[in-house]
């Protein structure tokens, strides 16, 4: 117990420990409620790469429900306890069809003029090339989104004002764009 007070190097170390094990913990209880619920395919298009699915509620109230329970961590645990709970309420979905659905439900929540950043999104994909991702080829414009090719995109959306700013400011600077963005799918991102 002494030398957790007296070596902050130690300290970190089991701080460290204590997050990986959580974090195992948490990933295990995911694939039980996954395996419950059928297993790690997306149930719209049946894709399997783990780094894109996710557990989506049917209803569509999945913030909601966190907040109430008080954040990720104490819903998957709830979940993993109910698990019959969990087949009525939850279905595992990859990024491109869980943001299809969630656009279908209203998309871009929260922006002003919706339609404006609908418009000014449109025109720098088509100055970027079209309406298609440059890794699978996906034309769904509801699942496009403008990647940063070497990464910094939320210091940038941040530095220009937010994110009608930075597409102005890209549509003024085509050649910018060009060399600093690309169109990707939500699950190539």
């Amino acid at each position: 117990m002494v030398r957790y007070w007296t070596n902050p190097g130690y300290r970190e170390k089991r701080k460290a420990t204590k997050r990986a094990y959580g974090r195992k913990r948490l990933q295990i209880k995911r694939d039980v409620i996954a395996d419950a619920l059928g297993g790690w395919r997306c149930g719209v298009c049946g894709n399997s790469d783990r780094d894109v699915l996710t557990f989506d509620h049917k209803d569509g109230h999945g913030e909601a429900e966190r907040n109430q329970m008080g954040g990720q961590f104490p819903t998957i645990n709830y979940y993993f306890m109910n698990l019959n709970e969990a087949k009525r309420k939850l279905q595992v979905l990859c990024a491109n069809c869980n943001w299809r659905k969630n656009f279908d439900r209203g998309g871009m929540r929260g922006c002003a003029s919706v339609s404006k950043v609908k418009a000014l999104r449109s025109r720098l994909i088509e100055l970027l090339g079209g309406p298609t991702c440059v890794d699978c080829g996906e034309s769904d414009e509801r699942i496009l989104t403008i990647d940063h090719i070497l990464g910094g995109g939320t210091a940038d959306r941040k530095s220009r004002g937010g994110y009608p700013h930075m597409l102005h400011y890209y549509l003024k600077h085509p050649q910018e764009a060009k060399k600093k963005l690309e169109i990707r799918c939500r699950n190539c991102n």
